[in-house]
């Protein structure tokens, strides 16, 4: 098991040192698995995975593409034992307004579209905002954000997250999502490209994200 993980951490070092080579800034939209309001840069794509050295099976790996208008599309493959079948969803979200002069993001979406994996087209609302930065903390945080947002089905009601974009670029993710806690810690590493640290449900992943602008 440990040469396994080796070498997947192995594989993926060298897949994020060649394709950040290629691509621009690294973007998620994740808080870290809960939606937020602001997608993506227009026509852009991004990609995301995460790997556990705990679990050898369990991974997620996301792909996103927002269109001209905003809109985001999206495809999960989530491989999480026990359960024997690798799931694969189909994401929907639609922004309605930006985070623009005071006014926060808002969105609606839809999770797992066709019901291939464990949302079940679960329906949410979800409201984003980032607030300006008090003269005394801007030394050490360069962006916060704000998330909230309700969800039907198997996202079980009420969701909330923050993000804090610190000095050196780090950025800390916490989220109440179905009830649970998580938590993530995002780094660039290279031009392009940075590493993922997450806590999910009590279990650790590592993993990268990446995004490609036209």
């Amino acid at each position: 098991m440990i040469e396994r993980v080796t070498r997947r951490v192995v594989g993926l070092g060298i897949f994020m040192l060649l394709l950040g080579c290629f691509v621009g800034i690294a973007h998620a939209d994740r808080i870290v698995l809960a939606p937020m309001a602001e997608t993506p840069d227009p026509n852009s794509l991004g990609l995301s995975g995460l790997l556990t050295p705990y679990r050898h099976d369990n991974s997620f790996l996301w792909v996103r593409y927002a269109s001209a208008q905003g809109i985001e599309l999206e495809l999960q493959r989530a491989a999480l034992l026990p359960d024997p079948k690798t799931r694969y969803t189909f994401d929907v979200e639609y922004p309605l307004t930006f985070d623009f002069a005071g006014f926060p993001a808002i969105a609606l979406g839809v999770r797992d579209l066709f019901g291939t994996g464990d949302e079940h087209g679960a329906l949410y609302a979800v409201v984003s905002h980032s607030p300006i930065i008090p003269e005394r903390l801007k030394p050490f945080l360069n962006h916060f954000r704000l998330t909230a947002g309700v969800g039907t089905g198997t996202m079980d009601g009420l969701f909330v997250g923050v993000q804090a974009k610190m000095l050196g670029s780090l950025t800390l993710s916490a989220e109440l999502y179905r009830r649970q806690p998580n938590f993530g810690l995002n780094l660039p590493v290279v031009r392009g490209m940075s590493a993922d640290l997450a806590s999910i449900n009590g279990t650790i992943y590592y993993g990268f994200s990446v995004h490609i602008v036209r």
